[in-house]
């Protein structure tokens, strides 16, 4: 098994492996563990082979991988999550090759896909307690930093994104599962 992602350089893998599917598989496998295709077919309410298809493609690349010792027999197969992520950097790609085409249209629709994330919690938010609704948090902010300094903070960010998401889940409490996102980068005020 690979012990974690690396970022995609190649366009045609970047192409592959970001369809919206594949990053929706991917996700499950990192958000609730290893799974079969069967469950997750019925957690994207879609044909166990085409959810399977979708698997070995990622696979192919190294962001899944079979998890034989959870078989309980020769049929059933399971699939975990490569640890490291979906990642890129638009500069590995040069400036108008179809690599940056396809990243920019990506990264553009994970934003999209994360804002519409929001949208549906503002337009839920009163089917969540006002204990909820209390703890749910938006902010914004402008810090003046050099580029370590950035790099630094950017870093802290992410090491708290992972040391809080790598508890474990427990579905006998009271916790939920929240969305965290974040973009920082240099602008013109």
């Amino acid at each position: 098994m690979a012990e974690q992602t690396t970022p995609i350089q190649d366009p045609s893998v970047l192409k592959a492996v970001t369809h919206p599917l594949r990053m929706r598989l991917y996700g499950l496998l990192n958000t609730f563990g290893p799974s079969t295709a069967s469950t997750l077919a019925e957690r994207v309410d879609l044909a166990v082979a085409k959810v399977s298809y979708h698997l070995h493609q990622l696979a192919r690349f190294g962001f899944v991988t079979e998890a034989p010792e959870l078989a309980r027999d020769g049929r059933e197969r399971w699939w975990r999550a490569v640890p490291g992520g979906i990642s890129w950097n638009e500069g590995d790609f040069p400036a108008g090759s179809e690599g940056r085409a396809i990243s920019e249209a990506v990264t553009a629709d994970t934003i999209r896909r994360r804002f519409q994330l929001l949208d549906d919690y503002l337009k839920s938010q009163d089917a969540w307690s006002e204990e909820w609704r209390d703890a749910a948090w938006s902010t914004n902010g402008r810090i003046r930093v050099d580029r370590a300094e950035l790099a630094e903070f950017t870093a802290e960010l992410a090491e708290l994104f992972r040391r809080w998401g790598a508890r474990p889940v427990d579905e006998t409490d009271d916790r939920q599962f929240v969305y965290l996102f974040a973009h920082a980068f240099p602008y013109v005020p």
